[in-house]
């Protein structure tokens, strides 16, 4: 995946467990795994072997599902890439205070059924983010894409007292 700001990121879902490695235009990599079957998200820093871990909130596992997330409805046909997409618009199907304008646009090959690009837009109706999707490859990943690689370590984030 391409975001508008340049970043570049790898996706790889099997049923609950998601991992997403990020590459910046600025800054470091990083690689987060999202394991739901044991209810724990690590994020890995490549450069510093390092990874900090947290308990997966009960229902988060949903996040990485778009059909969960939205109500869906078809809105059209539109060429993006030279391939033609059914343009589908998402919006929220839980209210979280005021949600105003936001949803989802996602368009997805004809042909294919894949995502080929998606539009985020905020509480006010202004794009704020857009995805395009180069490649993809149907199939299940290798499970080890969901493991904690050898040689981490983790490391903790201890508050420091500050006293006025």
């Amino acid at each position: 995946m391409v975001c508008s700001n340049g970043d570049r990121k790898m996706l790889y879902v099997a049923d609950l467990n998601m991992r997403m490695e990020g590459f910046p235009k600025i800054g470091a990599p990083t690689i987060l795994i999202s394991r739901g079957d044991k209810r724990v998200i690590w994020w890995l820093s490549p450069s510093t072997t390092t990874y900090s871990q947290t308990r997966m909130p009960d229902g988060m596992e949903r996040a990485f599902n778009p059909d969960t997330l939205y109500d869906w409805t078809e809105d059209g046909m539109e060429t993006i890439g030279g391939r033609r997409c059914r343009r589908f618009v998402g919006r929220y199907t839980e209210a979280r205070g005021p949600i105003g304008d936001a949803h989802e646009v996602c368009f997805v090959d004809a042909t294919t059924g894949m995502r080929r690009r998606s539009y985020s837009y905020d509480v006010n109706g202004k794009l704020v983010a857009t995805i395009d999707y180069l490649n993809a490859k149907v199939g299940p990943p290798a499970l080890q894409v969901f493991e904690m690689p050898e040689g981490y370590k983790r490391s903790y984030n201890r508050r420091k007292r500050v006293v006025c």
